[in-house]
């Protein structure tokens, strides 16, 4: 026990790439920018947490005889869809390039074209973190300690 090797490093090796660590491309903020239409072009950008612009897609949306729409960005042409809601309507989706729909695409670091998150095989931060004490210490990173009793600290780590 506790030998070389040991404890958790090989899930360390394993994780998956989680999405928060790629340029996502949004259905919704296509749609938010009216973006959605024929003869329609635009740009996308990514920002860090400084601000600072990190990358950039232009594009430009075409219709086809097929009634679908194609978004045209380097070398990637990704069909969108529609689809009817319930209630009246429709809602726009991108066809991934293995024929999946989804509301986003994803770029992961080191690729060059967008795919869905099943495709790429990405997971989530929220869900890479499975121990109860990485939860609890980013509660109390973020808390105002200062303020609270010893109870309140470890009602807030749900200890």
């Amino acid at each position: 026990m506790g030998g070389f090797g040991s404890g958790r490093w090989p899930d360390v090796v394993n994780r998956k790439i989680p999405v928060e660590m790629c340029r996502c491309l949004s259905i919704k903020q296509l749609n938010d920018a009216d973006l959605l239409d024929d003869g329609r072009s635009g740009h996308v950008s990514w920002v860090n947490t400084g601000g600072k612009e990190i990358g950039k897609i232009d594009f430009v949306i075409s219709g086809g005889k097929d009634g679908k729409l194609h978004l045209k960005t380097g070398g990637q042409v990704i069909d969108i869809i529609r689809s009817p809601c319930n209630y009246g309507g429709f809602r726009h989706w991108f066809v991934c390039p293995r024929g999946c729909k989804a509301m986003k695409l994803y770029l992961p670091p080191k690729t060059e074209f967008f795919a869905c998150r099943n495709c790429y095989d990405l997971s989530r931060l929220s869900v890479q973190e499975n121990h109860k004490r990485d939860r609890t210490a980013k509660h109390l990173e973020s808390a105002d300690l200062e303020n609270l009793t010893v109870s309140q600290a470890l009602r807030l780590g749900n200890l």
